[in-house]
């Protein structure tokens, strides 16, 4: 992931250097490191062994699809009409690679290089459309070149995931980055589609040519739903929101035409979204803490955001204490709670880690340099260590309402090497 959390809020990767940590993730909370190398591209990952939602979804980025995303998040950031620009903005059960709003809708890219589940697009598309945003999928380019679909060869290796966003979210088209804002997208005619009489049969094993259209401007596009019906069990549609050309494609008239056309054309195949029941979302789509004061045990009339830093509250511990998701704020929850699943531990941790520094307490030891002058060497001063939590109730709550984040951080690391 290209984006996590420190001492002063979000940070990105490429942004961030070591000394900066530590890092933590703005999904699961635990620490992260930042790797970032001559051949690896400026990443946060988690460390081994752990199990996170947030990073499973999106594991195994190739240093391919983390450029993608980086270059096309700076050229929205030079666009004045996108506001609310961020990577990878945390939504719960959803992380759009490049969130923004243009002319005040909310609007999500999903960047998508390497192989996903159908079941995956269908849980973020769902969630993109009960929150009222607007969906885009794309992928780079050059896989258009390593097909030589430009010269119009057959695509004859079209993944299931394409073929779904394709026929089933898109309807008709699949979108491709080239540069800067710069998209292309293309129909895949299906061609050679053999003896099978199954349409998905024939769908899969179908030749596809391409039918490559004008580009278009990521901020040339407009929002627009549709009725989907998400999987073959499903008898019922259900609405979804895309950022695209408003026009789907009518096997019956080979051609694209408006979203409105087609609806009054063929009312059964393509439905009115307007009388698909939703979900209702309350509160604003980007905002990642939207109703997560329900579940909270709350006096009446008490507040439901962090006075310090303004934030909503999204998390108790089991002294009816509330936080938020402020790095200071969910720290002391993450310890408080970790003291109580290890019973209270003792935790001792370097308190004075400058190992490196002489102790001129001691006595010196002279030796001769190149020049014959005498050099006084006094010995490295041991590290000062100290007990950060003393077992108990009370010390542990007393340590995380008065300590600072950087020594928070590190006794939460500390509990976790007696974890596991």
């Amino acid at each position: 992931m290209r984006v996590a959390i420190y001492y002063a809020g979000t940070v990105k990767a490429w942004e961030a250097s070591k000394s900066d940590g530590p890092f933590v993730c703005p999904g699961c909370s635990s620490n992260v490191i930042l790797k970032h190398g001559m051949f690896v591209a400026p990443h946060f990952a988690h460390e081994p062994g752990a199990e996170c939602e947030y990073a499973t979804d999106h594991a195994g980025e190739s240093e391919e699809h983390l450029d993608s995303k980086r270059m096309i998040f700076d050229a929205l950031s030079r666009h004045k009409e996108v506001t609310d620009l961020k990577l990878e903005r945390y939504l719960g059960s959803v992380r759009p690679d490049i969130s923004f709003r243009y002319n005040k809708t909310p609007v999500a890219l999903e960047v998508q290089i390497s192989n996903i589940d159908t079941h995956t697009i269908i849980k973020r598309t769902r969630e993109y459309a009960r929150r009222g945003i607007s969906l885009l999928w794309v992928s780079p380019w050059w896989r258009v070149e390593e097909q030589g679909l430009q010269q119009g060869k057959l695509y004859v290796h079209m993944t299931a995931w394409e073929r779904y966003i394709h026929y089933v979210l898109h309807r008709g088209r699949f979108y491709y980055w080239k540069n800067d804002l710069t998209l292309c997208s293309i129909h895949y005619q299906e061609e050679d589609a053999g003896f099978h009489s199954d349409p998905l049969r024939r769908m899969k094993h179908a030749a596809h040519r391409p039918m490559i259209e004008e580009h278009c401007q990521i901020t040339g596009l407009s929002s627009f739903a549709l009725g989907v019906n998400y999987t073959e069990e499903e008898n019922f549609p259900q609405k979804a929101v895309f950022w695209g050309k408003p026009t789907v494609w009518v096997d019956e008239e080979k051609c694209f035409l408006r979203v409105e056309d087609a609806q009054q054309r063929y009312p059964l195949v393509f439905l009115d979204p307007a009388r698909i029941a939703t979900p209702s979302f309350d509160g604003d789509p980007f905002d990642e803490h939207a109703s997560t004061a329900e579940g909270l045990d709350l006096p009446s009339g008490a507040p439901t955001w962090c006075p310090l830093h303004k934030k909503p509250y999204r998390h108790q511990d089991h002294f009816g204490a509330v936080y938020c998701d402020d790095p200071v704020c969910w720290s002391r929850y993450l310890l408080l709670t970790r003291g109580m699943m290890q019973n209270y531990p003792e935790v001792v941790g370097v308190y004075d880690p400058r190992s490196y520094l002489p102790d001129l307490s001691q006595k010196p030891t002279f030796v001769a340099g190149p020049t014959g002058r005498m050099t006084a060497i006094y010995p490295a001063r041991p590290p000062v260590t100290r007990t950060l939590i003393a077992a108990g109730e009370k010390s542990w709550r007393e340590f995380a309402a008065t300590q600072a984040y950087i020594q928070i951080a590190f006794a939460l690391r500390m509990c976790n090497k007696l974890q596991t």
